[in-house]
């Protein structure tokens, strides 16, 4: 019944402690989904922490801290402070816990809860538990059945308060209709499209039409995308653009934002704004004349379909050679195109720039993408399972090296691409990565640039 952060078991657990103590040690916060029942009333399962680094000067008793004990990391209550030869330790306890945790040492010692998201709330959580709080804990840390109406209760709340905002919302909307372009995207989803023309983008087995009155703009996506242009027919989904001239001011505020608003997606940067409805498989755009939006939409669009189906797009080159596909992955220097120009002539590449990974039952596929690298060149549209996975670095000779199950699963989450900060998507990318590399071998490929390179592959 502990508030622990879940961890998937063997090399995915040191991964994740891992990529929590990197995380805080490189931006000093961390946000965290809770699973454990422990410190009821105060969290709940399904709550989302914000977890900031600390030392032992920064936190006081009340703090709910983050603290590692057993290569597990715990989100208790600081009850006490104890003083020893060996220094400072703290004494923890979840609030719904009879008993205190074992001491915990400064290094144990992660950080501080700052913040707590619970719904469409965010509040910061208080020092001092009520008396109402505490019997709700002891309650439910000694009956399973009042416990289970506990939580019961705590979800029925939780979308009675989720309706009651929706509801709030909806109703100053109507009266003020103060709002960004993105809100108002559905009625334009929803305009008859009869005379707009249509590119179906076929990637990964998924097709993409995309819908544009501009007849030379899908001429020009059209040899964009060569060999990945699919049947209309078979479109999961359907996008409407509305193009700008370059000239022109684009919306405000540059950077990529990819949110969810009651089940729609919002994607916004500086060239475009777009809002997609999964459900109703329809999307609308507006966006610069130029396809580099729809180079990102569809990029998008993917990694958020690949989630939900254990897979994802990495920044990796990938080819077929002997009906088996293998994917080479790294940084931007590391050497995706340089592989790819010395592939043997048997090999078909797929990408030199970025791999699609689809699961599909126990085993996964690497398919063909449209998105060049360097090498500017459209990989073919074609699939095969996949055989390995290699990181690459520049060495002095060919040789590959095994890497420890965190090391591999750490370094593939380093390149997967992913937009949306929505922690159960977070979540999802996550376990799809440690699945991924417990079906296929993530090896270090140390290499000279030369042909002799693909020797050792396959």
């Amino acid at each position: 019944m502990s508030s622990s952060i879940p961890l998937a078991p063997g090399g995915a657990q040191e991964a994740k402690l891992d990529l929590v103590v990197e995380a805080l040690r490189r931006s000093g916060k961390v946000q965290l989904r809770v699973w454990g029942m422990s410190m009821l009333p105060s969290l709940w399962p399904g709550d989302v922490v914000t977890v900031k680094a600390a030392t032992p000067e920064d936190v006081v008793l009340g703090d709910i801290g983050l603290v590692l004990r057993n290569k597990r990391c715990f989100i208790h209550r600081i009850v006490a402070t104890k003083l020893s030869q060996d220094g400072q330790s703290f004494i923890t306890r979840g609030d719904a816990m009879p008993d205190d945790d074992p001491s915990t040492a400064d290094a144990e010692l992660l950080g501080r809860v700052v913040a707590v998201r619970r719904a469409n709330r965010i509040f910061v959580p208080g020092r001092r538990v009520s008396s109402t709080d505490s019997a709700i804990g002891w309650i439910a840390c000694r009956s399973d059945v009042l416990r289970s109406l506990a939580l019961k209760f705590h979800a029925v709340r939780l979308r009675a308060g989720s309706i009651l905002v929706s509801a709030r919302l909806g109703l100053f909307r109507k009266r003020f209709s103060v709002f960004e372009p993105l809100s108002t995207m559905t009625s334009a989803v929803t305009l008859p499209g009869h005379d707009r023309e249509t590119l179906p983008i076929e990637i990964g087995g998924m097709t993409i039409a995309l819908r544009c009155h501009d007849r030379l703009f899908l001429r020009h996506l059209a040899g964009r995308y060569a060999g990945f242009v699919g049947s209309r027919r078979l479109a999961n989904f359907e996008f409407d653009i509305d193009l700008y001239e370059p000239s022109e001011s684009p919306p405000a505020g540059d950077g990529l934002k990819v949110t969810v608003e009651k089940g729609d997606w919002l994607l916004q940067r500086g060239d475009f704004r777009a809002r997609w409805t999964p459900n109703a498989r329809r999307g609308y755009i507006r966006q610069a004349k130029n396809p580099y939006a729809c180079d990102s939409l569809l990029r998008i669009v993917h990694t958020l379909i690949l989630a939900k189906q254990g897979g994802f797009l990495v920044h990796a080159a990938s080819a077929i050679r002997g009906s088996k596909a293998f994917i080479f992955s790294g940084v931007s220097g590391a050497g995706k195109t340089t592989i790819s120009r010395l592939a043997p002539p048997d090999a078909t590449l797929l990408t030199d720039e970025i791999s699609y990974v689809r699961r599909e039952g126990d085993r996964y596929l690497a398919f063909g993408t449209p998105f060049a690298g360097e090498l500017g060149k459209v990989g073919k549209n074609q699939s095969a399972p996949i055989a390995g996975f290699f990181l690459l670095e520049k060495g002095s000779q060919n040789c590959i090296e095994s890497l420890k199950p965190a090391e591999a699963v750490q370094r593939l989450l380093r390149n997967i691409l992913f937009f949306a900060e929505n922690p159960t998507f977070v979540e999802l990318v996550f376990q799809a990565a440690c699945e991924f590399a417990s079906a296929v071998p993530i090896q270090r490929l140390v290499f000279f640039p030369d042909q002799r390179v693909w020797e050792p592959i396959c």
